[in-house]
């Protein structure tokens, strides 16, 4: 799930008077007729992800890289260990993970588009990795296939009990799960969750407290964050980050109207409601 805003650079919708616009235009409205139906060349409904996938979208969490960094310092990955990285998108992670640590990373996404870029990103940095398109509800791994499980931004937009019961499945004893998650400042009011659930397709949005529960609840036997704070302003496009952002673009569907106004609701949600998110940094051990 992106938290996160794009450049005026790259998008005209970036305009505060784009933005003030789709905001007045919010506050005549209810709240229940917020969502927005566009469809891609195919005529196929176009959703959040759909959109991040067309941008090539590398980093789309909180935090953006800069986080994904962040953990990857405070952890150690053997050589010998076998990662999995639940929605990985067009796989920066994935192959951040393989040249700091060679160890073998496998990397699932239900999205297509983002696989086909994840494979291009790895043949363009001579990397081998292995990436499958698979939802995170239905993955045919064997039971304690791997040491570590990474998502970003993910596990949000799934039902809780079942992701996080196949995240332990998945494990070997001690294995452990590093998760960026948004969270609730406080529980949301009704009407506030409904935004985020027609956004961007959240299933529930727990507070930091009910995050640990969670996790808890499916059998971890130690759960921490291992970093949390409001969620930053982070571009999602940032050259100077992923030099491969050009090679990754789907150039002529990024400026179209439907990923325009995609991206413009992205970034009006986020300005009009982010007293009300958090992130936090989960680490889960089995």
């Amino acid at each position: 799930m992106s938290l996160l805003h794009p450049p005026s650079s790259l998008f005209h919708y970036t305009s505060q008077q784009n933005v003030v616009q789709l905001r007045e235009r919010h506050e005549h409205e209810s709240p229940f007729a917020r969502k927005i139906a566009l469809t891609d060349a195919e005529g196929k409904l176009m959703d959040y992800h759909d959109a991040l996938a067309v941008l090539g979208a590398s980093s789309a969490h909180p935090g953006g890289f800069s986080i994904t960094k962040e953990w990857m310092d405070q952890i150690q990955i053997a050589k010998e260990h076998t990662v999995l990285e639940v929605g990985c998108g067009t796989g920066r992670t994935a192959c951040a993970l393989k040249e700091r640590f060679d160890c073998t990373v496998i990397g699932v996404d239900r999205n297509a588009k983002m696989i086909q870029k994840a494979r291009r990103r790895a043949a363009t940095q001579q990397l081998t990795l292995e990436f499958l398109q698979l939802s995170g509800e239905s993955m045919p791994f064997s039971d304690a296939s791997f040491h570590w499980i990474v998502a970003e931004s993910v596990t949000v937009f799934n039902e809780l009990r079942p992701l996080l019961t196949d995240y332990y499945r998945l494990l070997k004893t001690d294995g452990i799960v590093i998760d960026v998650e948004m969270c609730a400042s406080s529980p949301l009011p009704k009407e506030v969750f409904k935004i985020f659930e027609e956004t961007y397709g959240a299933r529930i949005v727990p507070t930091m407290t009910q995050w640990k529960q969670h996790y808890r609840d499916a059998g971890f036997r130690s759960v921490r964050i291992l970093r949390s704070g409001p969620v930053p302003n982070t571009p999602i496009f940032d050259e100077d980050l992923d030099p491969i952002s050009n090679v990754l673009l789907d150039v002529e569907e990024a400026y179209s109207e439907e990923v325009n106004q995609m991206m413009l609701k992205n970034q009006t949600v986020m300005q009009s409601y982010a007293k009300w998110l958090n992130f936090a940094v989960i680490q889960a051990i089995k």
